[in-house]
């Protein structure tokens, strides 16, 4: 079963000798539920991550997470 979600996404860039950078992502999403404690989610990447054009499948089951692009950067 496929259920439309907010996705709200936030990663952390550290370097070396500079400062660290934030990036904040908040989109529509579908998730789903793949079997007993295994989910799917899935978004389209827009201008604003570089990736338009691709599609981005994050899969969890158990303590492994899979991330997936396809599209314009696989």
């Amino acid at each position: 079963m496929d259920k439309s979600v907010i996705i709200s996404i936030k990663g952390k860039q550290s370097y070396e000798n500079v400062e660290d950078e934030t990036i904040e992502l908040v989109t529509e999403g579908l998730l789903a539920k793949e079997g007993e404690g295994a989910y799917t989610l899935s978004y389209q990447e827009s201008e604003l991550t570089g990736l338009e054009g691709t599609l981005t499948t994050i899969q969890v089951e158990g303590e492994q997470v899979t991330l997936m692009r396809v599209g314009e950067f696989n």
